[in-house]
């Protein structure tokens, strides 16, 4: 037997076999899609919450793969805690989105939690390492507005429906678009109604990306009747990018109820 001749011949198999599980493996790459917290099951927008605790904080993260794959992690928290032993997640099927959460309750109507910031991350160990921390802060006391020393936090609030949008752009009412010279100061507005008197917490994102996490108040005063909320944005330049520019603002309410709604505009600049 010629046992030169066969290493030479597995030598061939193997080399050829190789690059297949390494292709294989490429392919079985999972990654974190997404993520959101929510707080006693209500969405949580902008990782904030005011409110009585202690509250039930929910993080899930969204994991998709390029091919089924069995998903092993592990999370943590910034109190220290963290998974005692590593977890697993059958995805059945490519860019099918499967979800990993962790729940806790945290805060006391003490001054301590007033301002309390904290995080839920995970950690992806197989197939491929992946990280994700979700950030938190919560003000805790009796009342949905007790972060901000006003009373309220009663009834719901919403927007949008038969309450109006409205846009004026350099001070002039507009139907949302605009045709002149740029850049353009935008002041967009929304009506607000409740149910009852209550302050209402709210923050704004914009179309270019921008995001304001800092939350603002506006006091309702009365039952079903509207308060605006406003906004301005300086925007747009006489280029073709902003020849014909749609954009949007919207408005995130975070409490007493969760609730948003788009602003859009349309800019013509330099017509």
């Amino acid at each position: 037997m010629n046992i030169n001749r066969y290493k030479h011949a597995w030598s061939f198999v193997f080399l050829l076999v190789i690059p297949s599980g390494v292709a294989t493996a490429a392919r079985a790459q999972v990654r974190v899609g997404g993520w959101a917290t929510s707080a006693n099951g209500r969405p949580l927008p902008s990782e904030n919450y005011w409110g009585p605790c202690p509250v039930n904080l929910k993080f899930a993260w969204g994991i998709l793969g390029k091919e089924p794959a069995t998903v092993v992690y592990t999370t943590s928290r910034s109190d220290g805690v963290h998974s005692s032993s590593p977890l697993t997640l059958n995805l059945p099927g490519a860019n099918r989105t499967m979800d990993a959460h962790v729940e806790w309750a945290v805060g006391a109507n003490q001054p301590q939690f007033a301002n309390y910031s904290g995080w839920a991350q995970l950690d992806i160990k197989s197939p491929d390492p992946a990280s994700q921390r979700i950030p938190f802060t919560i003000h805790c006391g009796a009342n949905a507005g007790a972060g901000f020393d006003t009373a309220g936090g009663r009834g719901t609030v919403h927007t949008g429906r038969e309450l109006k949008t409205t846009m004026e752009a350099n001070g002039q009412p507009t139907n949302h678009v605009y045709t002149g010279p740029c850049p353009v100061t935008l002041k967009l507005g929304w009506e607000v109604a409740g149910t009852e008197p209550t302050p209402v917490i709210y923050w704004f994102e914009r179309s270019d990306g921008k995001v304001f996490h800092t939350p603002l108040t506006l006091q309702l005063p009365t039952a079903g009747e509207p308060r605006t909320i406003y906004t301005e944005w300086r925007v747009g330049a006489n280029t073709s990018e902003f020849s014909s520019y749609n954009g949007w603002i919207r408005l995130n309410i975070e409490s007493p109820n969760p609730d948003s709604l788009e602003n859009h505009f349309l800019l013509r600049c330099g017509k």
